[in-house]
């Protein structure tokens, strides 16, 4: 989360990420209050820096934009500003308009309690802050003065009693409380309330001035709730209590509070109460038993079922370094965002720090990437938050420090008898009482399961094990651990007596604990990539795609460090994380899975007893060649496949086996079509077809015939031969009829979507559209019934592709209602995926979306909110092709500068939509022979030329 930065601006300021479910609870329970549902209270915990008070500016920001009016049509400023180190909780008056203020939506308030450490320093208490509740509340109040009925309540005897009681008022209110009300009876009923509070008893003049400013506050509120009660129309609230941990030090705000939730619920005030508060005191101060904080008060006005908001580590935060810092690449900005460990507040210091140091970037220039000298030099410093935690933690008794440096050897996450177990084996005080003190009141760990517990940030593990060697033998302790984690792992590592749970997390740690300052043996190494491998199938079958790509990443390290093992012990393992990776469209890390498994196929001796093993590699190194646009390469390693599977059937003369070498061999002809080596590929495809139908049928048979024909159609789709593709759709059909009943649900739905896919291409290019949109339509329900099914990346694309294409059908038939449906559904789809995975692939489809966006809406005339599209798609274009000049992202970025240049056309401002056409023809003319072939890259650079030349005439002609 970025924060609006008045004092020191910089360019991720006014930006706001994630935390929505965390809003989404604000705002509903605003919505129950204002509804009449009564007051609430929500109390928003986090250790310091996780963006508490952001995430109320926030909530503001949304109340002013939806209760309010925004913009200059509502009373409140559309947000909160931050004022140089002071996040600010309320509007300035100045920035409220005072000609709306009649219109007032919703009262808020905000009050700030004294920060012990300094950050956020400013005003304190009410007592600082009853002056911007008076600015409010005075012109509001005056605003309501114009009826009869209220400027003859001002004359009236109420108005008196407001004197005689010792002149409350004294905020300038001309009587609030007296809207058509009984003020002594108002008077009455807050001084009864106040008695009726345990520990109430009149003291000093100063004590009599505190009970005066409180007295103020309530029934000044009190007017405000009742003031429209008999037309139903009650002003809903928000005060906000900022830093609550420290209540206990403003006895004013304290009593002010407590009274507060009474009164509130008392009479049902239409207030929402939220309140910022550290997470460890929160626990501290609900179980202690003497004076008064917040959570104790808060405890008495909670109902049944009723929680705090806990805000944990966010995720989403990488569009805040995009924006300061466009030409990091992505491993750098991963090193940032390790770096931050989803703190909003330390990203914030990251990225101000590295504002000043200009050296780190290429050419001192920071809109660049780090040079490799200054990634060096900020992966080795080590920035404030870790200091200010381990400060904190000298500070917690041995037990909790000894518990989590035991624990923080399994890493983030761990094994709760484990670390029991581990030590009481090294003879360390008790582990287990350690660890749930480490978890309240200091908030270091959180349970996650029965027996499985985890960080709550990066930084406390690190810290714990900084100062576990001050406390045990470090080395003995992972020893111990060691050797009980592999024996926990049995002969397969099962993890047999584990519950899933547990397991999942075993597989994880098992990683951590074997390598870590640690060469392993090389039995430890194969079971270090068999967990792996299982971890990353666990967390797909979740859906858990961002921990999928963890698992994925830190696989490629291990690599990178040189950890693997003999192609026997390991390949299979490797082999079905490249799979996971190409699924998911990772190409960056299926490409350093592939070069390991390519080195592992250099040291198998070609013998008959290693021939399934190097036909799944030459197969595997073959798709992910394709994954990454080396079609050549994959062509020749697709073949490779086929001659050892042609060995393989020649021995043993199997149905399954020559079915085997025909599915390879039909890709082999799939992958030459796209590398346009089209006489090889038709001479393949059809004698693969000829061979498939010679071949008789047999029920287990069918996903295999149906793949084989299916890649024939779409080769013979790429050889430009539509009349042959559409019969092995045909054909490819026909082989559905006969699966059996025992292949899923799933699995059919996916052949059906692929030939209606397929057939819908095919229709569209031979001219007959109305069937082609019937196709894409029944491949779209298949494709979202997957998708509900099984909530995949991989499902989620495939709806998305479909969509896109229909929905260009639709708009090329003028069905503009449908194609804009369509498309929206898409840019959500494509969003989302960028949003979970921002892949090289994700991205790319985005910048398609958009421009498809953005050709709908130029179709339907409404060009300036087609610019818009244009213009998102070029950044993200331009983005893409700075990290990674390849073929695919030089095509989209012609497309999208081409794209601009027409909007530019329009608007009149020829120069720079002449820049444009200048900038994608330079790069057709460096793409040359990279994505298209010699005579399609001649006619596209002839075209892009043609319409320079014409738009340079209307250059000339304009300045004639």
């Amino acid at each position: 989360m970025g924060e609006f930065d008045t004092g020191n601006p910089v360019p991720w300021a006014g930006l706001f990420y994630g935390r929505e479910a965390e809003l989404r609870a604000l705002m509903e329970g605003f919505d129950r209050v204002a509804a009449g549902g009564g007051p609430e209270l929500a109390v928003v915990l986090g250790e310091s820096g996780l963006g508490k008070t952001r995430l109320v500016q926030e909530f503001f920001s949304r109340l002013s934009r939806a209760v309010d009016t925004a913009g200059d049509g509502g009373y409140w400023p559309d947000r909160l500003v931050r004022d140089t180190n002071n996040l600010k909780i309320n509007p300035d008056p100045a920035d409220c308009n005072p000609s709306r203020v009649s219109d007032m939506r919703f009262l808020w308030w905000g009050i700030r309690m004294l920060d012990r450490s300094g950050h956020n320093a400013g005003m304190g208490g009410v007592s600082e802050t009853v002056s911007l509740l008076r600015a409010h509340l005075e012109p509001f109040a005056r605003a309501r003065l114009t009826t009869t009925r209220i400027k003859q309540a001002a004359k009236s005897a109420a108005f008196d009693v407001a004197i005689e009681i010792g002149n409350l008022f004294t905020f300038g209110l001309l009587g609030l409380g007296k809207l058509g009300l009984d003020h002594a009876s108002e008077w009455r009923s807050i001084r009864e309330d106040h008695r009726s509070l345990d520990g109430y008893a009149p003291g000093s003049e100063t004590d009599r001035q505190r009970d005066s400013l409180v007295d103020i506050v309530l029934a000044d509120l009190g007017a405000l709730f009742d003031a429209g009660e008999d037309k139903g129309e009650r002003l809903p609230a928000v005060v906000l209590l900022d830093d609550a941990q420290w209540l206990s030090g403003d006895e004013t705000t304290q009593i002010l509070v407590a009274r507060l939730l009474h009164r509130a619920q008392a009479q049902r005030w239409p207030l929402l109460i939220v309140a910022t508060h550290w997470e460890k005191e929160w626990y501290e101060h609900e179980a202690a038993d003497d004076g008064v904080t917040f959570a104790s008060l808060a405890a008495g006005f909670a109902h049944e079922g009723w929680g705090p908001l806990k805000l944990g580590k966010e995720p989403d935060l990488a569009g805040m370094i995009r924006s300061g810092y466009p030409g990091l690449t992505a491993p750098q900005r991963q090193l940032v965002l390790d770096k931050a460990d989803g703190n909003p507040r330390l990203l914030d210091e990251i990225l101000r720090f590295l504002r000043r140091k200009r050296g780190y970037f290429e050419d001192r220039d920071p809109s660049r990437a780090l040079s490799q000298r200054g990634e060096s030099d900020l992966r080795k410093t080590t920035l404030g938050l870790h200091e200010l935690v381990a400060e904190r933690f000298a500070c917690a008794p041995d037990d909790v420090r000894m518990a989590i440096g035991i624990a923080g050897l399994q890493g983030l996450r761990f094994l709760e008898h484990l670390t029991y177990a581990v030590g009481e084996e090294v003879g360390a005080p008790d582990v287990q009482t350690g660890l749930r003190l480490a978890e309240k009141p200091h908030s270091a760990v959180a349970r996650v399961g029965a027996s499985l517990s985890e960080f709550t940030q990066g930084v406390f593990r690190d810290v714990a094990l900084d100062q576990l060697p001050d406390l045990i033998d470090e080395d003995l302790v992972r020893e111990r651990m060691v050797a009980r984690i592999v024996a926990l792992a049995g002969e397969g590592g099962e993890f047999a007596e584990l519950d899933p749970e547990e397991r999942e997390a075993a597989y994880l740690i098992v990683p951590e604990l074997l390598t870590s300052d640690r060469d392993p043996s090389d039995a430890e190494c194969a079971l270090v990539w068999r967990c792996l491998r299982k971890a990353a199938k666990a967390s797909v079958e979740r859906h858990a795609d961002p921990q999928t790509v963890s698992i994925l990443r830190q696989s490629t390290d291990m690599l990178d460090r040189g950890l693997s093992c003999s192609p026997e012990e390991s390949a299979d393992d490797l082999l079905e994380l490249l799979t996971i990776a190409g699924r998911m469209h990772l190409a960056r890390l299926a490409r350093k899975l592939a070069a390991a498994l390519e080195a592992m196929l250099g040291e198998i001796e070609e013998t008959q007893a290693t021939q399934d093993l190097r036909a799944d590699l030459f197969s595997a190194l073959s798709w992910s060649a394709k994954l990454y646009g080396d079609l050549q390469r994959a062509a020749r390693l697709q073949s490779a496949e086929v001659d050892v599977l042609v060995e393989i059937a020649d021995r043993s003369g199997t149905r399954e086996d020559r079915l085997k070498v025909l599915v390879a061999r039909v890709r082999l002809a799939w992958v030459r079509a796209r590398a346009r080596e089209s006489e090889a590929a038709r001479a393949t495809v059809d004698e693969v077809v000829e061979a498939a139908d010679r071949i008789e049928r047999h029920d287990g048979d069918a996903r295999a015939r149906h793949h084989i024909f299916w890649c024939a159609g779409i080769t013979y789709a790429y050889l430009r031969e539509p009349r042959a593709a559409i019969a092995c759709c045909d054909r490819a059909a026909a082989v559905l009829e006969g699966l059996d009943d025992t292949t899923s649900t799933v699995v059919r739905r996916e052949m059906q979507a692929s030939v209606a896919s397929l057939r819908s291409s095919l229709l569209n290019a031979t001219g007959n559209s109305v069937e082609a949109t019937k196709a894409s339509e029944e491949a779209l329900t298949l494709r979202r019934q997957i998708f509900e099914e099984d909530p995949s990346q991989r499902t989620r694309g495939n709806v998305l592709s479909i969509a896109a294409r229909l929905g260009r059908y639709y708009r090329t038939a003028k069905d503009y209602d449908r194609s804009m449906e369509l498309t929206q559904e898409c840019l959500r789809l494509a969003r989302d995926m960028v949003h979970a995975i921002p892949s090289r692939h994700n991205r790319i489809e985005l910048v398609k979306i958009l421009r498809d966006a953005g050709d709908h809406l130029a179709a339907r005339k409404s060009l300036r909110n087609a610019e818009r599209y244009y213009r998102e798609a070029l950044d993200a274009a331009r983005a893409l092709h700075r990290e990674d000049p390849a073929p695919d992202s030089v095509s989209i970025l012609i497309g999208s500068l081409n794209r601009v240049a027409l909007g530019l056309m329009r608007e009149g401002n020829l120069e720079l939509a002449l820049a444009h056409r200048e900038e994608a023809l330079a790069l057709l003319i460096a793409g040359k022979g990279n994505r298209y072939a010699a005579d399609t890259a001649s006619e596209l650079i002839e075209a892009q030329e043609r319409d320079i030349a014409e738009l340079r005439a209307k250059i000339e002609g304009n300045e004639n």
